[in-house]
Order: C-alpha cells, then sequence, then structure tokens
C-alpha cells in the first residue's frame, strides 16, 4: 500500500518496506520473474501516467494512490482470475 516510487529498485530486485511491524523498515529481495512483472506494470502505468500526481508506485485508475479497500478488491480479482483461491460464499 505505501510503497512510493523511490522504493521500488527494479534494478537490483529490491522493495524498501517502509514501517513494517515494530516500526522498522526492510528491505525485501524479489524474484527475477516478479522484476519482471513488475517492469511491465511500470511501463504501462508510466504510459497511462507519464506524469502522475502521487509518488505511490501502484496507481488507480485515476492515476492517485490505491486505497486499502481497491486494493484488496484488485488483489482478490486476480487471484480469483489465476486460481489462487475461490471467493468466500
Amino acid at each position: 500500500m505505501r510503497l512510493d516510487r523511490p522504493d521500488v529498485d527494479l534494478s537490483n530486485g529490491i522493495l524498501l518496506a517502509r514501517k513494517t511491524k515494530f516500526r522498522k523498515d526492510r528491505l525485501v529481495p524479489v524474484h527475477t520473474t516478479t522484476q519482471t512483472a513488475l517492469r511491465h506494470y511500470v511501463r504501462e502505468r508510466d504510459a497511462a501516467f507519464p506524469r502522475p500526481s502521487d509518488q505511490a508506485f501502484f496507481l488507480s485508475s485515476r492515476g492517485n494512490r490505491l486505497s486499502t479497500s481497491g486494493l484488496q478488491s484488485a488483489f482478490a480479482k486476480a487471484a480469483s482470475s489465476l486460481a489462487l483461491m475461490t471467493p468466500s460464499l
């Protein structure tokens, strides 16, 4: 939710997660396949929003930071489409 553009280093495959558990910052390595997917997202995002009004890495369809509910909804749709989980009945 709180990843900003400078927190994502795709050259080295590292995400900086700020103020996590116990208010610590953490470096999170990402797999090369994840780096590839994130690079694809960056190209699409930057084409859609060449001059973003927000430093957020992940943007909503309006070009601003995703809300918690928006992120949860998008993740649930993606997980469902990939058959990672089935929706609760």
